[in-house]
């Protein structure tokens, strides 16, 4: 980050100690701060908004305490619903997780592998009984199925 920016940050956005304090963000160009729950432009402070789509793609990723990228939250099946906001329809049920099941993608909370589920369904098994084996609820099953067969166009 360029003493440009971290003037920017404490003048414009009343951050003192900016290094510290904020939660940056990177899509591998510019350099992103979060601001009153938003994504403001850090390194490009010129730029009034950011695009929707980056908010979301920057938003599927979690970092730990040192800022480090360590889970994302793949995009899946979107419902097209045009009563909700872009960022609503994209449900946050698949996760991909280092530290479980070596990376595979699972459900949320839960540790199932997406492709576990897949592969019983192919085999008959209905959502409905994957749903009593798991203990788990039905539309989260579903969703993991989505992300491992999705519906042919």
């Amino acid at each position: 980050m360029s003493l440009k920016t971290a003037d920017y940050l404490e003048q414009e956005l009343n951050y003192n100690n900016p290094l510290v304090r904020a939660e940056f963000r990177t899509d591998g160009v510019d350099l992103f701060v979060k601001h009153l729950g938003k994504l403001v432009p850090a390194s490009t402070p010129q730029l009034s908004f950011l695009h929707e789509a980056l908010i979301v793609h920057l938003d599927r990723i979690d970092v730990d305490e040192f800022c480090l990228a360590n889970r994302l939250f793949p995009f899946g099946f979107q419902y097209p619903d045009s009563s909700l906001s872009f960022e609503s329809q994209i449900p946050k049920s698949v996760v991909i997780d280092p530290t479980i099941s070596f990376g595979c993608t699972v459900l949320v909370g839960t540790g199932i592998p997406t492709a576990v589920l897949a592969q019983r369904y192919k085999f008959g098994e209905s959502i409905f009984e994957l749903a009593e084996d798991y203990r788990c609820d039905s539309s989260l099953i579903e969703e993991g199925i989505r992300w491992e067969l999705p519906v042919a166009a």
